[in-house]
């Protein structure tokens, strides 16, 4: 995970809440892993271990660059959890901005 990016979700999380939607982050950390990313950040928002890539897989981002992690990525999923938006990167620096996800929201 990105602690940057997670920091940065952080800070404009307030302008996710107006817009009714809620923030989860996901990655293969173990459960000790996602906890302290999650003090470190001061995340308000649930940041969900899956040490197995059970659900990084499901959503076929695990492993796509080589690197045995999942692939940054982005999902905006509706109230019936169809995908409204998908956002997945071409290498580990290729991230929407807070900005280019709040905006797919609107």
């Amino acid at each position: 995970m990105c602690q940057k990016q997670l920091v940065e979700l952080q800070y404009s999380l307030d302008e996710f809440k107006k817009e009714n939607t809620s923030l989860l982050a996901i990655s293969k950390d173990t459960f000790e892993q996602a906890q302290l990313v999650k003090l470190i950040t001061q995340a308000e928002y649930m940041i969900l271990p899956d040490p197995e890539a059970n659900v990084l897989k499901d959503y076929g981002v695990f492993d796509l660059l080589g690197d045995g992690v999942a692939a940054p990525s982005v999902f905006i999923i509706n109230s019936d959890m169809t995908i409204d938006w998908s956002y997945i990167a071409k290498d580990i620096r290729d991230r929407p901005t807070t900005d280019e996800i709040l905006e797919k929201i609107n």
